[in-house]
């Protein structure tokens, strides 16, 4: 004859057959999942550990095909790399007239020409209104 244990079902031979699974149940304080809710007001996903998401790093090239991204990165090396005495004149006359490096060292390779506060005020205002808004 079988009998109930605390463990489970037993056999006359006293060998558990059967150990039924129980989630153990807390006898203080309140359960898991109904603990107090966050700051947001909205109830944190099951299972989730609130860390960063895993999603990778944007890709240099946009959400498009690659295209010649490598290759345009190369030209754009290229051109921006100069001996340091010469990138550091670069950076001085593009802070005397208001730009910045790569705004001035871009109308260098574009235009092949030197700018200068008193020839060029409308050519540098024109750049200057091309900027991108900053906040």
């Amino acid at each position: 004859m079988s009998r109930i244990k605390i463990l489970g079902w037993t056999d006359p031979a006293r060998r558990v057959i059967f150990a039924p699974m129980r989630r153990p149940t807390p006898l203080f304080g309140p359960t898991p999942l109904s603990g107090p809710k966050p700051a947001s007001g909205r109830t944190p996903k099951t299972l989730s550990n609130n860390g960063p998401p895993l999603d990778d790093d944007p890709r240099p090239w946009g959400s498009g095909g690659i295209g010649h991204h490598f290759e345009w990165e190369a030209a754009r090396k290229k051109a921006f790399d100069a001996p340091y005495d010469i990138v550091m004149m670069r950076a001085r006359r593009a802070e005397a007239l208001g730009l910045t490096y790569e705004e001035y060292t871009l109308e260098l390779i574009e235009r092949g020409i030197y700018l200068s506060a008193e020839k060029d005020a409308a050519r540098i205002a024109e750049i200057r209104r091309r900027r991108p808004m900053r906040y």
